[in-house]
């Protein structure tokens, strides 16, 4: 059970990215702020795609033992590609925001998911 507790860590902090993404995503809009690759992008996709793959790599090996029902490994491989996509669009005013929005809420679907499902096994 101990190793559940990083999972649901993991887990949350993928919504927060995400929510994160969504907001500078709306901002770079309103505004059209100018990032700059490396000082801004870079770091925020590296250390999100960090955690979205160890996340999927702990949930996968959870999945062999038993997962559960409405979710499957490929669901995590899509929000982790997702996810990645949402931390790069996000610096993007010219992104589609229905697209975007929608990505979003995909992540938030498969995440929140995994969060109740780590919950009833805890």
């Amino acid at each position: 059970m101990n190793s559940l507790v990083k999972e649901l860590q993991l887990s949350h902090k993928l919504l927060e990215l995400n929510q994160e993404a969504a907001l500078r995503f709306e901002k770079s809009r309103e505004e059209e702020v100018t990032y700059d690759f490396y000082r801004d992008i870079k770091p925020v996709f590296e250390q999100g795609s960090a955690l979205a793959h160890e996340w999927k790599e702990r949930l996968t090996e959870m999945f062999k033992e038993g997962r559960p029902k409405y979710i499957h490994a490929s669901q995590l491989e899509s929000a982790v590609d997702n996810l990645e996509q949402q931390l790069l669009q996000s610096f993007d005013a010219k992104a589609k925001a229905l697209r975007f929005r929608n990505t979003k809420e995909s992540v938030d679907y498969t995440v929140q998911s995994v969060i109740e499902w780590l919950e009833e096994k805890s």
